[in-house]
């Protein structure tokens, strides 16, 4: 299988934490944005930052948290223009390693919080940057409008001539 590489990446090590956690501010470079803008059907992103926090819970658990904002240029689906929006939303991610089959035999999980997303723990290792863009495009309308589009849903019918008037006209003369 071949391995995709994020488009924007920062990676934090999760076993050098301290127990307060690691604050995290990063912005998309112009190259990391225009690859972003073709990956998530953009017309461009002028710009992308992640504030965020990755905290150790427990010895299996890491939590990250944080705001992911960008400016991004869309088509309008009414008027078919193009138009720029602000794009901001916070994300919480529990990360938790593969428990051992030891810890499985032993421990209980009694975890009823349902409230924030889940993910896998692997190498020690949390992408903030792919994270990040993940919630990003989660945040973006599908159905983008410009804030000045107009769409009116009544359609004007056309006035068809008869077809028989040209009849009545040969008649007449």
């Amino acid at each position: 299988m071949e391995e995709i590489s994020p488009e924007f990446s920062y990676i934090v090590d999760t076993t050098r934490l301290p127990s307060a956690g690691q604050k995290v501010s990063v912005s998309a470079n112009e190259d990391a944005r225009r690859a972003l803008a073709k990956r998530l059907s953009l017309e461009y992103i002028t710009s992308l930052t992640v504030e965020a926090l990755v905290k150790p819970v427990n010895k299996r658990q890491v939590r990250l948290t944080g705001t992911v904002e960008g400016v991004v240029g869309q088509i309008c689906v009414v008027s078919l223009q193009p138009f720029e929006s602000a794009v901001k939303t916070d994300f919480s991610v529990l990360f938790e390693s593969e428990p051992s089959d030891s810890v499985l035999k032993t421990e209980i999980d009694l975890d009823f919080s349902e409230d924030e997303d889940k993910d896998v723990l692997s190498d020690n290792k949390i992408d903030v940057g792919e994270t990040a863009v993940e919630y990003f495009s989660l945040a973006l309308d599908p159905f983008p409008r410009a804030p000045d589009a107009v769409f009116t849903d009544r359609i004007e019918p056309e006035e068809k001539e008869n077809p028989f008037a040209v009849l009545g006209k040969l008649k007449k003369s």
